[in-house]
């Protein structure tokens, strides 16, 4: 099974998995005598990554020693949305200055993948190769901590993502058309990155979470509880 270290992060990698989903949703409480059975691991490697998903804000601690996933209030949301439109806009301008022909490559493929996703209408799919462009972004950045940073915010906004889709629509000005005006933006910031030009790369980066935001605070106001 290996050692403690390997079981930590698998462990980490598969309740990370069952928060961004949506399996477990914010306010399910963890039981820890449940999920170590099902994982078949001890105690250790699961408080491990249980420390791991806290230290990013996807759990919480509750009197008793309770865990649960965090929920989302809208100010939560707002406040991460300001964080991550700072670093955003910073990885677009690093990766115009510094991109390589071979980051540039990176992220026009996976422009490609998210453009099929919205195309055939799969959204969680979409979801997943959403992350995979930023992330070639940030890559494109050369700058390790920076990127740290940028993966730990877009983890929390893929969570709030498929919290939304639960109950986005598809009908006109729903979730597909919504995704194919996304898609047209990562076009426009891979061309920006392209030509160098980082001031436009910064500005499209900021006005893409703008609507980002505008629609998932939509979304999220049709949910009872956030």
């Amino acid at each position: 099974m290996g050692n403690n270290r390997n079981l930590s992060d698998e462990t980490y990698q598969i309740l990370l998995k069952k928060i961004i989903t949506n399996e477990l949703k914010p306010g399910d409480f963890l039981n820890e005598q449940v999920l170590t059975k099902d994982l078949n691991i001890s105690r250790t490697p699961y408080r491990a990554a249980i420390n791991r998903l806290q230290a990013m804000q996807l759990l919480e601690i509750e009197a008793g020693k309770a865990t649960r996933v965090r929920q989302f209030s809208l100010d939560d949301i707002k406040n991460l949305v300001e964080t991550l439109i700072v670093i955003e806009k910073t990885v677009a301008k690093m990766a115009a200055q510094r991109a390589t022909a071979l980051d540039i490559k990176k992220i026009r493929q996976a422009n490609e993948l998210v453009v099929k996703a919205a195309s055939i209408e799969d959204p969680q799919n979409y979801v997943y190769k959403n992350e995979s462009f930023h992330r070639a972004i940030a890559e494109a950045a050369h700058n390790p901590f920076i990127s740290q940073v940028h993966y730990q915010l877009r983890v929390l906004m893929q969570q709030l993502t498929y919290i939304a889709l639960e109950r986005a629509n598809s009908g006109p000005g729903g979730v597909f058309e919504y995704y194919r005006i996304l898609s047209d933006q990562h076009s426009e910031i891979t061309d920006s990155i392209e030509k160098r030009n980082s001031t436009r790369a910064e500005e499209l980066s900021v006005e893409h979470l703008k609507i980002f935001h505008a629609k998932i605070i939509t979304y999220f106001t049709r949910l009872d509880v956030y």
